[in-house]
């Protein structure tokens, strides 16, 4: 239902406007070369923000934006 109501917004988004889709991703973390599964869970790492800003561009063709925010530490809620 999701993807649904974001591909109707991108097929009507006028030259005025932007979609922004903001969301928290998995935890950045250093990773040793073949790491064990065992030593990944529960690891603890960086909490990455990201949003993407999505507009029509003169040509009318969809222009994105991705712009990344790392945090040492903070509460995603």
């Amino acid at each position: 239902m999701q993807e649904k109501a974001k591909q109707d917004i991108l097929v009507n988004l006028d030259r005025a406007s932007t979609l922004l889709i903001m969301d928290w991703v998995m935890k950045f973390q250093v990773m040793k070369f073949r790491e064990r599964i065992d030593d990944v869970s529960g690891k603890r790492g960086r909490s990455w923000h990201v949003t993407r800003a999505i507009k029509r561009g003169e040509d009318d063709k969809l222009e994105v934006e991705t712009f990344v925010h790392l945090f040492d530490s903070c509460v995603q809620d």
